[in-house]
């Protein structure tokens, strides 16, 4: 809850890892809507649609207690990591470190949802 500097290299190195962690939540999205359709371009429809519309509506859940476990929060990549909307939200529970586990932890659950229903399929 201090202000501080980081170095040019520590931001960037902390951005790159949080927007890889963005990714794997992306295409964990795209892996299961891309099971759920089995077409490519609907697929791709349904998850920019879907990122785009958590992105908007986690703008208006912002004072709420659980705002720190909303993945979407996470895609404001720099300000994240410099700690401005923790801030100006005076939530210092959106840090990166608190990113990287919830991003985690959506896209591991994403990707056993999807597993599982492979499977049943299977069957």
């Amino acid at each position: 809850m201090a202000f501080h500097f980081m170095s040019m290299w520590q931001f960037i190195v902390l951005a790159a890892s949080l927007f890889y962690m963005v990714l794997l939540f992306c295409y964990a999205c795209l892996f299961f809507f891309s099971y759920l359709t089995k077409r490519t371009a609907i697929a791709i429809g349904l998850t920019v649609a879907f990122l785009f519309i958590g992105v908007q509506l986690s703008g208006q859940f912002v004072q709420t207690n659980f705002v720190a476990f909303n993945p979407f929060m996470y895609f404001h990549v720099a300000d994240i990591v410099s700690m401005e909307v923790a801030a100006l939200q005076k939530n210092f529970d959106l840090s990166i470190y608190n990113g990287f586990w919830v991003l985690g932890l959506a896209s591991f659950l994403i990707l056993l949802v999807t597993y599982f229903m492979s499977r049943r399929h299977a069957q």
